[in-house]
């Protein structure tokens, strides 16, 4: 039987919902929240209370499955949604859209992104606006050649010490070499 309802209750340690059919002012037993996939690669995606879906229930009861919601004039689709777009918008502004079209990633974070791998590798230009801190060393390991430099706007510094504006020790005019920075 399929049947519309809204989530009241959400236990997500279990990955299950009960729902309230309106229609007949009663309340569903655990229903098992579809998710697109629970092996090897696994996917968790919640409801929220009070979230409308359709609901998927066995003929001798009401245990069965929340499949999980649609847009509606409460909650439209998204308005940068469009042929080949998979969006994602969590509940704090933070969005994910992949455009196959333009072959584009886009992610808005509210906050903080972190990565941890052993490794990152990227092939391709970078642009930066804003500050980079960095703990450890920068090694160009010969990739640069004659005709290329390392530019900062601004300026880089290293233990303290400004690329920019950063004096000598011991200085002395003519061939000789001056101490390192002050």
């Amino acid at each position: 039987m399929i049947r519309f309802g809204t989530v009241s209750i959400v236990n997500h340690d279990k990955g299950t919902v009960k729902v309230h059919f309106e229609d007949l002012e009663d309340q569903s037993a655990e229903l098992q929240v579809f998710q697109g996939r629970n092996k090897g690669t696994k996917q968790y995606s919640m409801p929220q209370i009070g979230e409308r879906g359709l609901c998927l229930l066995v003929s001798n009861g009401n245990s069965g499955m929340y499949l999980g919601s649609g847009y509606d004039l409460p909650a439209p689709v998204m308005s940068n949604a469009g042929e080949g777009k998979t969006i994602t918008v969590f509940s704090d502004g933070t969005q994910v859209i992949y455009d196959e079209k333009a072959s584009k990633l886009y992610l808005d974070c509210k906050k903080e992104i972190e990565v941890v791998c052993p490794q990152i590798k990227i092939t391709g230009n970078i642009k930066i606006n804003g500050n980079i801190a960095i703990t450890g060393n920068i090694d160009l390991k010969g990739k640069l050649d004659s005709t290329e430099s390392v530019n900062a706007a601004k300026d880089i510094s290293a233990a303290g010490v400004s690329l920019k504006d950063h004096t000598h020790t011991n200085v002395t005019s003519g061939i000789d070499k001056s101490g390192p920075p002050a």
